[in-house]
């Protein structure tokens, strides 16, 4: 059986590239483009309402189209189903000009794309609107890479009042900017504010941060476990919860090297115990408890191998007790 045709792919940028070739241009427009749609393969679909360019290469072009993601079809389901991964998206301004000259340049009436691109998003704009598409587009990139603090111009570690003060400003500028954008304008500083309203509902609430910033690589074990004994953050009960949630394979590995740490201490191997004790605490680095029990053995290891250690008694095969002298 022949190989199915590839769909357009969405790239990293969230741009969908097609070529103008006529015979490949009119199944795509038969098919998907004049029904307002398009299906586009993407290895890491990103999620539904985020804004999407489609550049129609050609003469006189590319014809840029714009849409939004109104379905995702993720690698694991696009399995179950024999599919390619992807997402469905909406066209949102195949109308007037770029209509009329797009399926002109498709049936061989035109020779060129020229005089299609007759509202851009990038037409000129007041100042205003230059700068709350600016940060428009720098969020939807990032949100759909999931670099949300990197979208925000914020440090991971930032405090919740100055999260909470940026998308509260952020979003009253997409909104400012609205009434006096054109309608693709309109359609980005739409699809930022509703990733404005999303970031919010996940950011602004602790616990799902917390889940965000884990998933994230944003751990910061040590920070988050002082914040957490100054009750300036979440507690420790919150940590190991959403922590288990989020890495359950390196929870049951951590229990499996703790086993070994504390066999290894009952066999007074002090090196053999704190080496899997540590190891277990970079997997599971808010178990406190074992933390405290590694350094009191790393401190009796140290002791136990110091220059003069061969002078003391041995100890005892009862933890923390000596012989007498």
């Amino acid at each position: 059986a022949a190989e199915p045709a590839r769909r357009p792919r969405l790239g990293p940028d969230n741009t969908v590239q097609i070529s103008g070739a006529r015979p490949a241009l009119a199944a795509l427009w038969d098919e998907d483009l004049s029904k307002g749609g398009l299906y586009a393969e993407s290895d890491r679909p990103p999620q539904v309402g985020s804004y999407v360019e489609i550049h129609v290469d050609g003469p006189g072009g590319p014809l840029v189209l714009h849409a939004t993601v109104v379905s995702a079809v993720q690698p694991e389901q696009a399995a179950a189903y024999g599919m390619r991964p992807g997402v469905g998206l909406q066209l949102t301004d195949l109308k007037g000009p770029k209509r009329q000259v797009l399926e002109a340049y498709v049936r061989g009436h035109r020779r060129d794309l020229s005089g299609a691109n007759t509202e851009e998003v990038d037409a000129p704009a007041s100042p205003e609107i230059e700068a709350a598409l600016v940060r428009a587009k720098k969020l939807l990139t990032e949100a759909d890479r999931d670099a949300y603090y990197r979208g925000l111009d914020l440090a991971p570690e930032c405090t919740q009042q100055r999260l909470r003060a940026t998308l509260d400003e952020l979003h009253a500028t997409f909104d400012t900017a609205l009434p006096a954008a054109t309608p693709p304008q309109a359609a980005r500083l739409r699809a930022a504010r509703t990733v404005v309203e999303r970031l919010s509902r996940i950011l602004l609430n602790p616990e799902a941060r917390l889940e965000y910033d884990f998933r994230a690589g944003h751990v910061r074990a040590l920070e988050r476990l002082a914040l957490a004994a100054d009750k300036a953050g979440p507690d420790l009960a919150t940590l190991r919860r959403v922590w288990n949630r989020v890495a359950p394979e390196k929870v049951e590995e951590a229990a499996r090297l703790t086993r070994k740490a504390f066999s290894a201490r009952q066999e007074h191997d002090l090196e053999q115990a704190v080496r899997h004790g540590r190891q277990a605490l970079e997997l599971n680095p808010f178990f406190e408890e074992l933390k405290k029990t590694v350094d009191t053995w790393e401190k009796l290891r140290r002791e136990t191998s110091s220059p003069d250690a061969s002078t003391r008694p041995r100890p005892n095969t009862t933890p923390g007790k000596r012989k007498k002298r």
